[in-house]
């Protein structure tokens, strides 16, 4: 898993540095196939108008997903492997089946009863709401299509990075190499920080959450609340 995880990242990376589109796709349909989150891209490349990127993306990662395996394991056995994959996804999908680390452990250890609770289930559903919302809010203020700089390595890096955000919470089974996608934002926040040609406001924000991420890892350590730290 923890292999994949690298490779994940190394093709995101991979596909932001290509200057043509058709490359850009496939690396980013390979993600997209290796982990659901990506599949979010093509939404966001819609919204950046970067028609022919996400169309492309769409189109190799079904090719992907679905010729690959007719090509390895024939038709028969292709569709053998669905339903299996389905069951898989409807098990970590149950309230009943409580990842290890996910935000539903987390309100099920802070306020108690069972896991399929309804008030639990009206936390998890809030929380996740607040998040996306958090997510929507950065393309309609700070990722307008259009907006000056938009088209720039950094404007293209950060928006890749927000939307590989967005599913974060929605994770059925959330153990902690899929919060991998969290790396490129950490990686953002300190390079503002560091950068002595940044606003002096964007230096200050970056330190308050670093620091602060800091501080919840450390004082935080009960295992069945790191769902909700993430």
């Amino acid at each position: 898993g923890h292999n994949n995880n690298l490779i994940y990242m190394a093709l995101i990376m991979l596909a932001l540095a290509s200057r043509r589109t058709w490359i850009s796709s496939i690396l980013f349909a390979a993600t997209a196939n290796l982990k659901i989150y990506s599949g979010v891209l093509v939404a966001g490349f819609l919204w950046l108008r970067a028609y022919r990127l996400a169309a492309a993306m769409a189109l190799a990662g079904l090719l992907i997903a679905i010729g690959l395996p007719l090509l390895a394991f024939g038709y028969d056995h292709f569709v053998e492997l669905l339903p299996v994959w389905l069951d898989q996804v409807r098990f970590t999908l149950s309230p009943d089946t409580v990842a290890p680390l996910s935000i539903r452990r987390t309100a099920t250890a802070l306020f108690g009863g069972e896991p399929s609770a309804s008030v639990l289930t009206t936390v998890v559903v809030a929380t996740q709401i607040a998040w996306i919302g958090l997510v929507v809010a950065y393309f309609a203020v700070a990722a307008k299509p259009g907006a000056p700089g938009s088209g720039s390595k950094v404007a293209r890096l950060c928006d890749v990075t927000v939307l590989l955000l967005l599913p974060l919470p929605l994770s059925s089974w959330f153990v902690p190499y899929h919060a991998l996608v969290m790396l490129p934002a950490f990686v953002l926040i300190l390079a503002n920080l560091i950068d002595e040609a940044a606003p002096r406001r964007v230096r200050v924000l970056a330190a308050i959450a670093a620091i602060g991420c800091v501080l919840i890892h450390m004082t935080i350590r009960d295992w069945e609340l790191r769902g909700g730290i993430y």
